[in-house]
């Protein structure tokens, strides 16, 4: 969760850093608390871990992908930035 803080302050203006670490906290504490919720659920509904691990990999894939959206946004900006410069 320290990562998480982290990268958030780098990434966000100091104007918005507290509002934007405790939006970061709030999901990423949540997370946790529901990824552990949902792992028992499914055990206890099928009686085997493979459910459990199949939901955490899709969620994997789309949290993945999130994450590789914000990255391009962040490259696509940045080479905008160049070229005004330019």
């Amino acid at each position: 969760m320290s990562a998480i803080l982290v990268c958030t302050r780098m990434m966000v203006s100091a104007k918005f850093g507290a509002r934007a670490m405790s939006i970061t906290s709030f999901f990423g504490w949540f997370g946790m608390g529901a990824g552990g919720f949902m792992g028992g659920y499914l055990f206890d509904l099928t009686g085997n871990y493979e459910a459990s691990f199949i939901g955490a990999m899709i969620v994997g894939c789309v949290n993945f992908a999130i994450l590789l959206l914000f990255a391009l946004r962040i490259r696509r900006q940045s080479r905008g930035l160049e070229e005004q410069a330019a």
